[in-house]
């Protein structure tokens, strides 16, 4: 049984509380010490001290206090809290919630796999220190207050090579603990804070200085785990800000360069952070790819986070928003609003350009009115060929433009409002009262549709309040439903009315039918004059012609009117024997008091160049006739 254990100091290492018990109760092996505090002689590695057997350590110890707990140990005296930011919630879980499991089985399960990978799973990234640090002033002030002197944790974390408190760099012990067979208790020893150590360069002095409270931030924040999401849009947002977010597949370059120009070669070095900018592959992947952010060291995670914002807690506790245009409200370039060149403009989408892969936005205002602008112009009134930058006009403006249009405001002037050149004013406005007459045209489709819809609603609820009414009393009762219906949708009227009362229809007699019709053709044809004369023309008694003056759509049937039809081909005129009624009709009337030349006749009659030669005998020999009626009688 355990009858006296130390107090750990503040920030006092696993590790050093563990050699400090070695030491106050004499022992001279380390095997006596690691078997009673963990019931095991075999441990070989510093790590597995509270690694592989903290829940037996934790059992035993824990009648000294209460807070003496797995999750004590491993927040307050280890370096856990500077890597659970950036492991998944279930790495920390897991590993703590393991250990107090087995811990209440007092079983020994092996953890060693942790560790190996706390800081991360990449075998290229930053090894731990392979020697125990510390600061010269603070082994002093822990002696001259405690009378002894014990292991710091922020001193073993990687990248923190000067002491916070005092500015000075860290003394490195001689002692290499990777080397050790076995566990071997040691602790620094007064005359340790008066060895030499290294110098650095002032201005590597600083940065050494500002990293290393950038990880002591780390650890005293002891954040929980933090989302890969979270970490890597900060990081997108950041870069954006700084110029390089853009394009993507340039970005781990540009991010490249600005790390090498903020840190000398010395200090890369230092932390094995160094890489070569070509490689795509070097370790700022792990920054600009989300997916293998887990494989990225928190050491490195610092170096980034103080490039893009300063230091590790100004990215923790700042808002940063990504205003590549400037901050809203931003104006309004609708030449046709009110607000035109007024801050009115609240929505900015932003998009990468397909070709360039530079950043642009689009700034959308309440009006309708959508311009874009590339990155680096802030003012819009200074991009050259502005109209090129509008996406969109909106209702407004074209309601507005087609109102200037209807006062009668002249093109010249419109486009000088509009600021846009005439051809394409004029095929703009072209465009929107094509539009404005299709809309109007579906707006009187929707309503027909409305109305029909209407209409059918009241023609059944007519049918059910009359149901023995045939369709013709129905019609009666509400004519105007009846007649939309029967015009606009007869289809679903004929389905939806009464059915039709069955009537015998004669059979139409076509011989007595074809008897009628030929009657009635002798008798036009015996008044073709008077037909004439009443349309004060000469008329051709063609087949066509007949079929009209008898109706009745005659040429559709001729098959069933065989009697008229013979009669009406035997009395049908030819062209040549209308033309020649005509050329009489013209002597006769046109030219009844004068003579005629044969190119009057011709004009009046219309005959052509080619006419027939029979006719045009004919048409010499009445024009003789009739001009020796006009001659003289001779002495």
């Amino acid at each position: 049984m355990i009858t006296y254990f130390p107090t750990p100091y503040n920030d006092e290492s696993l590790y050093s509380i563990v050699a400090r018990y070695h030491i106050h109760n004499g022992h001279k092996w380390p095997g006596a010490t690691l078997e009673e505090l963990f019931n095991s002689n075999k441990i070989r590695k510093v790590e597995e001290v509270y690694i592989r057997y903290l829940p037996s350590l934790v059992k035993k110890i824990s009648v000294f206090s209460n807070k003496f707990t797995s999750k004590y140990f491993i927040d307050n005296h280890t370096e856990i809290p500077i890597v659970r930011p950036f492991k998944e919630n279930s790495w920390y879980n897991d590993f703590t919630l393991n250990l107090d499991r087995n811990a209440r089985r007092g079983s020994k399960v092996l953890y060693s796999s942790y560790l190996p990978k706390q800081y991360s799973s990449n075998a290229q990234n930053i090894s731990s220190k392979e020697y125990f640090y510390y600061c010269p002033e603070c082994l002093m002030n822990q002696y001259n207050e405690f009378g002894e002197c014990f292991w710091n944790r922020l001193h073993q974390i990687p990248g923190i090579f000067v002491c916070n408190i005092h500015k000075i760099p860290l003394l490195e012990h001689y002692m290499n603990f990777k080397n050790f067979k076995k566990v071997n208790f040691i602790t620094p020893k007064l005359e340790d804070a008066y060895r030499k150590g290294h110098k650095f360069k002032e201005n590597i002095m600083d940065l050494l200085i500002n990293i290393s409270e950038d990880l002591e931030y780390l650890m005293r924040r002891n954040f929980s785990s933090l989302s890969e999401q979270y970490l890597f849009e900060k990081y997108m947002v950041l870069m954006k800000i700084k110029g390089i977010g853009f394009p993507f597949n340039k970005r781990q370059r540009l991010l490249g360069e600005m790390v090498l120009d903020f840190y000398p070669e010395e200090i890369l070095n230092l932390f094995n952070s160094n890489f070569d900018l070509l490689d795509k592959r070097n370790w700022l992947e792990t920054i600009t790819t989300q997916s293998r952010m887990v494989y990225c060291h928190p050491l490195r995670h610092v170096l980034v986070m103080r490039v893009l914002s300063g230091s590790v807690k100004n990215f923790f506790e700042k808002e940063y928003i990504y205003e590549p245009f400037g901050q809203k409200p931003w104006i309004c370039m609708n030449p046709l609003s009110e607000h035109y060149l007024k801050p009115k403009v609240n929505r900015l989408d932003l998009s990468v350009n397909e070709n360039t892969r530079n950043i642009q936005g689009d700034f959308v205002c309440d009006c309708g009115y959508v311009y874009r602008l590339r990155e680096g112009e802030i003012d819009p009134t200074q991009v050259k060929n502005f109209n090129n930058r509008v996406i969109k006009r909106g209702a407004l403006w074209e309601k507005s433009l087609l109102k200037l249009v209807e006062d009668k405001m002249m093109k010249k002037d419109i486009a000088d409002i509009t600021m846009l050149n005439r051809n394409a004013l004029a095929k703009i406005i072209n465009q929107l009262i094509n539009m404005r007459q299709l809309d109007e045209q579906n707006q009187h489709v929707e309503h027909k549709k409305k109305k029909t819809l209407e209409y059918r609603e009241e023609w059944i609820k007519l049918r059910k309040s009359h149901p023995s009414l045939p369709r013709k009393e129905l019609s009666s009762i509400n004519r105007k439903v009846y007649v939309w219906l029967n015009k606009h949708d007869k289809d679903w009227l004929i389905k939806n009315s009464p059915a039709r009362r069955n009537t015998v229809s004669k059979k139409l007699n076509y011989a007595e039918r074809d008897l009628f019709l030929l009657k009635k053709a002798k008798q036009i044809n015996q008044k073709w004059s008077r037909l004439e004369e009443a349309n004060n023309r000469i008329i051709r008694k063609s087949l066509n012609q007949m079929y009209e003056l008898l109706g009745n759509n005659l040429y559709r049937k001729t098959e069933q009117y065989p009697l008229t039809v013979e009669y009406l081909q035997s009395i049908q005129e030819s062209l040549v024997e209308f033309q020649k009624r005509r050329i009489i009709y013209v002597l006769n009337n046109r030219y009844c008091n004068s003579t005629v030349s044969f190119t009057q006749v011709k004009f009046h009659v219309g005959l052509s160049k080619n006419s027939n030669e029979t006719l045009t005998n004919y048409l010499l020999k009445m024009i003789k006739h009739h001009n020796e009626k006009f001659k003289p009688p001779s002495n």
